[in-house]
């Protein structure tokens, strides 16, 4: 069980990355985002927490299984080491991600990493990082009042009810890798498996909920077979 209700995000920190392979940019930020607007914290705090599936856990794993050696197993125990390397890690984060994305279809995107404290996860109380890209813009409709009279606009933005791409990382069962929480809404199976294998170099988690999940999957495979 998780419960975001009193989390608060104490450090934010945006870069752009590019397709490498496209020729696009990596543009880096040269800090670390600072806002005291109640309206737009509780706005990201929505966007970047809402759609994890607090049943899916899973953990880093690297080659030979040794965590140890995975980049972001690293960044983040760089974080929760030292909360005020958010912004450094960030910085090595986006580089590695686009490092990662050289396949063509691969979109551009704006990469958030956020620390987050105060996430209560069973029994315990812990810190968390995410790692978030924002891919797909959306037109909105915006509506001013002004002295009686409505001016209208339109403005792109992303839709805070539907993440991209996610993954918060819990500072909980270090010594597995982590406990680590992924969103992925693809559209063509090379971005799963760039984003999930690739640069997060994850593995399910050895629980009910992945063993249940590996035999339905096993089960609807065999019916369609036979």
């Amino acid at each position: 069980m998780i419960d975001f209700k009193n989390t608060k995000l104490e450090g934010l920190c945006v870069h752009y990355v590019g397709n490498k392979t496209n020729g696009e940019e990596v543009i880096l930020s040269k800090s670390s985002v600072v806002t005291n607007n109640s309206s737009v914290i509780n706005n990201l705090n929505k966007y970047f927490l809402s759609s994890f599936n607090p049943n899916e856990t899973y953990s880093f794993t690297f080659s030979n299984n040794d965590f140890t050696l995975n980049p972001i197993f690293n960044f983040a125990l760089g974080v929760f080491s030292f909360p005020n390397s958010v912004f450094k890690n960030s910085i090595d984060i986006a580089k590695l991600l686009y490092e990662m994305s050289t396949h063509p279809q691969i979109k551009a995107g704006n990469l958030f990493v956020a620390y987050f404290t105060e996430i209560r996860v069973d029994d315990i109380t812990t810190q968390g990082l995410g790692i978030f890209k924002a891919e797909n813009k959306q037109s909105f409709i915006t509506v001013e009042e002004s002295q009686n009279q409505f001016l209208i606009d339109s403005e792109n933005g992303f839709n805070i009810h539907k993440l991209d791409k996610g993954c918060l990382i819990l500072n909980t069962d270090r010594d597995n890798g982590f406990k680590v929480f992924v969103v992925d809404n693809p559209s063509k199976s090379h971005e799963t498996q760039y984003w999930r294998e690739s640069f997060l170099n994850i593995k399910p988690s050895k629980d009910e909920y992945h063993q249940t999940k590996d035999f339905l999957n096993f089960t609807k495979t065999f019916v369609v077979e036979k």
